[in-house]
Formats: structure tokens, sequence, C-alpha cells
């Protein structure tokens, strides 16, 4: 597409197209100018590409003679007419003052790990789309920011091989695995989160994220399917007993057993193995200071002696339990 079909003018680049002489009459102007609400000439130029394919489209459909005067006119009137861009004005609320003040709001409710996980990726956000005034950002903002996700690959910010490279030169690379739908809705998922937040707040008239996450191309229950009875036996057969490192044996077992995950298996104490009603159980919790649970709810879960007592080299869990207090 030759660069005269944009301009770049308060920050972001405008796409221009001309309007044929024989149109006039429907679109009384010299051209057609839509901002492309973005900085990056890579990602303006593709979107000045469809916006363009879009717009040579229904000049046919108005040259084909098969429309009405009216049809005309309602065809006319749905090329987007030029947009003034205007500096946001001082009191503004930016997307990055809204970051700030939405972790603010809720990180006493969150746990570190989640809210290292909602800081990473509403600030991906202000990175993608821009630190632009809340009022800027609408429906069409958010679903280019969706298609650069969707062309993202996974951690990419973690991965030496993408360190110093900017998000255009990422998605403009050829041999790139794109992040998974999951990952690109958990982003869309966080950003409407905190779109909602501004909402309630006052600062929006509505969520422009809202309904916005790709739909998925499976069922959601086989996204993650549970382990066969045949996988599970390969291995529990791969774990050997050593005397020196207990834990390498057994935190797999009562992982297995329990239901637990495995940070809930590793911080358990002495104290956590209970009795309640004569029932031997493990109780999860976060009483200590080292201890993090997904839920603040403490549970407790019956201890399986016979399944344990089965995997026992020398002797069973409860039995471990017992020595090492």
């Amino acid at each position: 597409m030759n660069a005269s079909y944009l301009r770049y003018k308060n920050g972001v680049y405008h796409v221009r197209i001309r309007v044929p002489q024989d149109l006039k009459h429907l679109l009384p102007r010299s051209e057609i100018i839509k901002s492309l609400k973005t900085s990056e000439k890579t990602i303006a130029k593709l979107l000045a590409k469809d916006y363009i394919f879009q717009i040579n489209r229904r000049f046919v459909l108005l040259r084909s003679g098969y429309l009405d005067d009216q049809q005309k006119l309602q065809m006319a009137s749905s090329i987007v007419k030029p947009q003034v861009v205007q500096e946001p004005k001082a009191s503004t609320v930016t997307l990055s003052m809204l970051v700030d003040e939405y972790v603010q709001a809720n990180q006493q409710k969150w746990r570190a790990k989640t809210k290292t996980e909602v800081e990473y990726s509403i600030n991906l956000a202000v990175e993608v789309i821009g630190n632009v005034g809340l009022e800027e950002i609408g429906r069409d903002r958010l679903k280019e920011y969706k298609n650069i996700l969707l062309k993202l690959p996974a951690n990419f910010s973690k991965s030496p091989r993408y360190k110093g490279m900017t998000i255009v030169k990422i998605i403009g690379m050829e041999d790139v695995k794109p992040m998974s739908t999951t990952s690109v809705n958990k982003h869309i998922s966080w950003l409407g989160s905190m779109l909602n937040y501004a909402l309630k707040e006052g600062y929006i008239a509505s969520n422009p994220a809202a309904g916005l996450q790709v739909p998925r191309n499976s069922r959601a229950d086989l996204e993650r399917m549970a382990y066969s009875i045949e996988d599970l036996k390969t291995m529990v057969r791969c774990l050997s007993w050593n005397p020196k490192h207990p834990e390498r044996y057994w935190v797999p077992l009562i992982g297995m057993y329990q239901g637990m995950r495995l940070n809930e298996v590793c911080q358990l104490y002495n104290e956590d193995i209970i009795k309640v009603d004569g029932v031997w159980c493990v109780s999860v919790n976060s009483e200590a200071a080292d201890k993090e649970v997904k839920n603040l709810v403490s549970i407790s879960t019956s201890i399986h002696p016979p399944g344990f007592h089965h995997h026992s080299p020398r002797h069973g869990a409860l039995n471990w339990y017992v020595n090492l207090s």
C-alpha cells in the first residue's frame, strides 16, 4: 500500500481515501479520513489496508446500479465520517492511571501470584493500546488489541528470544507460535474487569470489553483432560523411595490421593495432620505466615490409609507422620 494513504497526526496514524468524482453527490467531500488509533506504522498499514478494502467495496456497490436511492443513502451513511483527534484534557483519566487505581483498590483481596498476573496483563494492555484517555477506548480499539494478542507468543516477555524487541516486531515474525485462546481470553477478562471498575466509578458510560472474548474451538471440559488410570499407574511406577528424600515419594502420592495442589502439600506442617470425629485428616489452611492457599476458607480432607499403605515402601503415610513427630 502506498504510504501516501497514511497521515500521522497528534501521535496516531490516519488513513486517507480520495472520494471518486462520480460519487461526490452522495459523499460531498474530497476525501475520507479515519483515525487508526495507533502510533505504530506497521499496525497502521494493516488496519488501513482492511479499511480501504471495505470502503472500496461500498464504492462498487454504489456504482452497481442494484441499489435504489434510499439504499444508496444508507450505504453512503455507513461510511465512517472524518474524526477529529483531540489531545486528552488534563483531567482525563488515562489507562495507566486506571491501572494504578484498580490495583490499589483490589490488591488486598488478591494473592501475591494473582496480583503479579493481573499487573502484567493490564500493563500489557497499556503497552499495546497506549496510555490514552478512557474516552478513546472503544470497541474497535479493543478488537485491535484482541487481534494483536492472537498473534503474540505466550510469555514473550520472559523469553530471551524476544528480549529488547517491540511488540510490532514480534507479531511480524513468521515462526512465532501464538498464545492459546485461553491465555488471550484471560487477558481480555482482566481488562474487562478493570473497565467494569471504571464503569462503577463513573469514568466510562459502558464497558467496551463486554463479550469480546474469543469463542472456544473445543469444549471447555476437554481442554484439561483427567489422567487415565494407566497414566496414574505409570507415574506411580516411576516413583522411587529414597530415605534421604522421602518428600520426593510422598508429595506426589499425597497430591494424588488427597486431591491437593503442589504448594498445599509442600507447605504442610505436622500440626496439619489432625483427627476430625475420629478420622485422620489433612488440614489445608493459611494459619502460618509462610502458607498461601487459593481459597481463604480452611478445609480438611480425610486421609486414605489403604491407598498409602498399598504404595508404601516401608510404612504407611500415618506411620511416617508419627515418625516425623
